[in-house]
C-alpha cells in the first residue's frame, strides 16, 4: 500500500501591539509550515516460503526371540559335538514362554524359586496336586544320540519311610508314545540343596526327524515339593562311548 506524508501549508496569524500614542500597529508574521506531499513507499509483500518439517517414519522394532546356541561338551581327549539345546527358555528367565503348564490350579513358573537365576519351575507343595510343564521340540534327523540335563531340589515336611509323592521327567513323541525316562524322584530321596542330575544317552532312534516333548510331571499326596531350573535337552551329532559332561562342564552349567 502506498503511504502518504504530509505536509502543510503556510498560514498567516496577526498579532496587534498597542504602543503608549494609541496607535495601533499591526504587525503580519507569517509562519511557514510544510506542505504536504504524497510518497509512495513500496512495501514489498512477504513471499510465502515453505518449512519442510521431516516427518519420522515408524520403523518395527523387531522381536527378540531365544535363539539356542551351539556349543561343545569335552568327553575325554574327544568333542562329541552338540547340535543344539532343543528346549527355548530351559533356565525360566523369561518366565513361561515356550513352555505349556497344563495344572489350572497354580502357576508353576514363578520368579524367586531359579538357583543360577530368579526364575524356575515349583511343582507339587499342595496335597492332591497335578503338575506339569511340557514343551515341544524337533529332534534333528541327523542326532545319533542325546541326553537331558537339568537341577532339581526337593522340599519334603513329608515322613521318608514311603513314596507316595512324585516327579517324574520324560521324553516322548508328541503323541505320547515311545517314553522314556529321563529322571523319576520321590518324597523318600529329599536333597536339602539343589543336585545336578543328567538322564544319561538317550536312543533317539524313534524321535529322529520327530516332534518330542519333554515332560517334567508332580503328583502329591502331601506338601513335598519339586524345584527345577536350567533344563537342556541336546542332541549328539556322532556317537561316542560317553557324551555326558564332565564335573568341570557340570560346574559350568550351574553358575552360567
Amino acid at each position: 500500500m502506498p503511504r502518504i506524508t504530509g505536509t502543510q501549508t503556510p498560514t498567516t496569524t496577526a498579532s496587534c501591539t498597542r504602543t503608549p500614542t494609541a496607535t495601533a500597529t499591526c504587525t503580519r508574521t507569517t509562519t511557514p509550515t510544510p506542505e504536504a506531499t504524497a510518497t509512495l513507499t513500496n512495501t514489498s509483500a512477504p513471499t510465502n516460503t515453505p518449512t519442510i518439517t521431516a516427518t519420522p517414519t515408524q520403523t518395527s522394532t523387531p522381536t527378540v526371540t531365544s535363539t539356542p546356541s551351539r556349543t561343545t561338551i569335552p568327553v575325554g581327549t574327544s568333542t562329541a559335538t552338540v547340535l543344539e539345546d532343543l528346549l527355548l527358555n530351559g533356565d525360566f528367565e523369561e518366565g513361561a514362554v515356550y513352555w505349556v503348564e497344563p495344572s489350572d490350579d497354580a502357576e508353576l513358573i514363578q520368579e524367586g524359586v531359579g538357583t543360577s537365576g530368579s526364575w524356575g519351575a515349583k511343582l507339587g507343595g499342595r496335597a492332591g496336586a497335578e503338575d506339569s510343564i511340557v514343551q515341544e521340540v524337533d529332534m534333528p534327523a541327523d542326532a545319533q544320540r542325546a541326553f537331558v540335563i537339568f537341577w532339581v531340589k526337593i522340599t519334603n515336611p513329608e515322613p521318608t519311610g514311603e513314596a507316595h509323592s512324585r516327579l517324574s521327567l520324560t521324553l516322548s513323541r508328541s503323541d505320547a508314545s515311545f517314553p522314556t525316562s529321563l529322571g523319576e524322584y520321590d518324597n523318600t530321596d529329599a536333597p536339602t540343596d539343589w543336585e545336578w542330575r543328567s538322564s544319561g544317552d538317550i536312543d533317539v532312534t524313534p524321535y529322529l526327524g520327530q516332534s518330542v516333548r519333554v515332560v517334567a510331571a508332580a503328583q502329591t499326596e502331601g506338601l513335598t515339593t519339586f524345584y527345577l531350573d536350567d533344563i537342556a535337552a541336546c542332541p549328539v551329532g556322532r556317537g561316542l562311548e560317553e557324551t555326558q559332561p564332565s564335573e568341570e562342564q557340570k560346574t559350568v552349567e550351574r553358575t552360567d
